[in-house]
């Protein structure tokens, strides 16, 4: 979830069957040298990439599981995805979407009754507000005051967040502007569960993890065999799990490159799925964002839409307390990648943006800094 508490400064899966080994690949991109880099020239441990052009997949992988041990990042390596989770309950949205149990449109109330919802001027929060990051709902909610910061939502609750929405006051109309809102994702899992009448985990494991057949994608860190779980550092630092609780829907998931290169396959439409149709809705634009020096020109349901001259890129990036994550795919040159760390540093959004457009996004050759060039008009 691009680290609750560093507010994004960019905002915020076994598959061997249908896919083959790329025999080459572009002459100006070296993945494994890359991610050999960072892991040399950062305080980074480990790192796991799936790399797919048009149906063919190549995996590379850097670094180690932890800090104080030889064990290497294996295609098995399991790690917290972060706020990539948002890309999975909004497809569960979607699900409930087609079933007609619920409606973009509907004020959010409608799934909480009797909880007293913030509204600005008679407009009210709406599901497709939370699913754009448009509500008006701030990034974190102001009532979080963790005892312990690197495990910060260890004591946050229900009982708080309901609190949390009977007291605030929006500062700006819902559907105003776009704002990262965490919260506000967060809120959309807990009303999706309410609908379903069933708890978040319940909801994800049978709408999404068993319908895409992710064997190896977990709800919790808590639910992985620890010998497979990679462990996360902060400035080569060993740092705790998150246990994310009622916050869960905006960044719990822990996946490994295996299942994470089966979801990023099926958004491509590479896999025939009763998904397809779902996650292909999620990517359709649903709020424009005036083009910025970023490249964000727009966001989905979840996903965010940056510009690109060969075709607009669709993407999430994540963060926790030890872990960076990205995903993301160009529809129309079918290249897309997956970058697990179990470091907080940001080069997996580097890489990641790179790869899928390097006229934009520049990538400096140590791996720990990149930068914009202006895109063509």
């Amino acid at each position: 979830m691009k680290r609750f508490f560093k507010i994004v400064s960019a905002f915020a899966l076994l598959f061997t069957g249908c896919f083959a080994v790329i025999p080459s690949m572009d002459k100006s991109v070296d993945i494994q040298q890359l991610i050999d880099s960072y892991i040399k020239n950062t305080p980074a441990v480990g790192v796991a990439v799936a790399y797919v052009d048009h149906g063919n997949i190549k995996f590379f992988f850097s670094g180690k599981s932890s800090i104080d041990q030889d064990k290497l990042i294996t295609n098995e390596s399991v790690f917290e995805i972060g706020s990539i989770t948002k890309v999975f309950t909004t497809l569960a949205l979607m699900e409930q979407i087609r079933e007609g149990k619920i409606l973009l449109d509907d004020p959010i109330e409608k799934y909480l009754p009797g909880i007293k919802i913030p509204e600005k001027n008679g407009n009210k929060i709406t599901v497709k507000q939370l699913a754009t990051h448009t509500s008006g709902l701030p990034c974190v909610p102001t009532n979080l005051y963790p005892e312990d910061e690197q495990a910060p939502y260890d004591d946050y609750d229900l009982v708080k967040l309901y609190e949390f929405l009977g007291e605030y006051e929006l500062e700006k109309e819902p559907g105003a502007e776009y704002e990262y809102s965490n919260l506000g994702m967060a809120l959309l899992g807990h009303v999706l569960a309410k609908a379903d009448q069933k708890s978040y985990e319940e909801m994800m494991q049978a709408r999404v993890f068993d319908r895409i057949f992710l064997r190896n994608t977990y709800l919790s860190y808590k639910d992985v065999d620890p010998s497979k779980m990679a462990q996360g550092h902060h400035l080569y630092e060993k740092v705790k799990n998150w246990n994310l609780s009622i916050i869960s829907p905006a960044g719990s998931i822990c996946s490994n490159i295996d299942d994470m290169v089966i979801f990023l396959a099926a958004n491509m439409g590479l896999i025939n799925s009763i998904m397809c149709d779902l996650l292909h809705g999620c990517h359709a634009k649903q709020v424009d964002i005036p083009k910025n020096s970023f490249g964000l020109i727009g966001v989905g349901l979840g996903w965010h839409i940056n510009y690109s001259e060969e075709g607009d890129i669709i993407w999430h990036n994540g963060g926790t307390g030890g872990y960076e994550s990205f995903i993301g795919f160009n529809p129309d040159t079918q290249k897309g990648i997956v970058i697990l760390s179990n470091s907080t540093e940001d080069f997996p959004t580097d890489l990641g943006l790179h790869i899928l457009n390097q006229n934009f996004y520049k990538l400096n050759p140590t791996c720990s800094t990149a930068s914009f060039s202006s895109p063509s008009s």
